[in-house]
C-alpha cells in the first residue's frame, strides 16, 4: 500500500470520527453533549446539512472569480461545497471533474484545459453560472438547475426539472446562500 493512500485512510478515518462525535453531540475532544443543542441542530452538523467554509487557500479565489462574474461569493463558494466539498481531485461518476464539477464538453467551451487546479476550475464553473444566470436573466433557482442537470432539461421542462437530485441540489445551495424563495 502507498504511503499516500495509507494518510488518506487516516484522515477519512478522523473525518468519520469527528462526524459521529458530532452525531452524539460531542465535541471532537469527547467533551460532553451540549444540552441545548436542538436533535435538528445535531443532526444537521453530523450529516453535512450545515454549511462549511471554504479553506482559507480557496477563499482568494472565490472572491476574485465572483467579483469578476459578478456573482455573489457565498453563491459561488456554495455551489463549490455542493459541487465537490471543496475537492479539487473529485471526479463524478458521470465524468464531472475538479472543484466544480464540470463536465470535459464543457471544459472545453470554458478553455479549461486543467480541471485539477482549483483556479482554473472555480473560474470556470464561475463563468458558467454567470453564462447560467445571463441565460435565465437572474434567476438563480433556473440557473443552479441548469448546472446541475444542464439547460436543456431546465428549457425542456420551463424551469427546474422533476429530478430528485436536481430539486435537492437547487434548495440546498439556496439554503447555504440564505434565500430559499431566490428566483421564485
Amino acid at each position: 500500500m502507498k504511503t499516500g493512500g495509507v494518510s488518506d485512510a487516516f484522515r477519512r478515518i478522523d473525518e468519520i470520527q469527528k462526524k459521529i462525535s458530532s452525531m452524539l453531540g460531542q465535541s471532537p475532544d469527547g467533551a460532553k453533549p451540549d444540552p441545548s443543542a436542538s436533535f435538528a441542530s445535531v443532526m444537521a452538523n453530523a450529516t453535512g446539512e450545515n454549511a462549511s467554509s471554504a479553506p482559507e487557500s480557496l477563499r482568494p479565489i472565490i472572491d476574485q472569480v465572483a467579483a469578476r462574474y459578478n456573482i455573489p461569493p457565498k453563491l459561488l463558494e456554495s455551489v463549490a461545497r455542493r459541487e465537490s466539498s471543496f475537492n479539487s481531485r473529485a471526479v463524478s461518476p458521470k465524468g464531472a471533474q475538479g472543484i466544480m464539477q464540470i463536465m470535459p464538453e464543457t471544459q472545453q467551451l470554458l478553455g479549461v484545459t486543467d480541471p485539477f487546479d482549483a483556479g482554473q476550475s472555480i473560474d470556470g464553473g464561475g463563468r458558467y453560472l454567470r453564462m447560467m444566470l445571463d441565460r435565465y436573466n437572474g434567476d438563480v433557482r433556473k440557473a443552479l438547475a441548469a448546472y446541475n442537470a444542464g439547460p436543456g432539461a431546465v428549457d425542456n421542462y420551463g424551469g427546474v426539472p422533476p429530478y430528485t437530485e436536481t430539486r435537492n441540489y437547487v434548495s440546498r445551495i439556496l439554503a447555504d446562500f440564505g434565500d430559499e424563495s431566490a428566483g421564485e
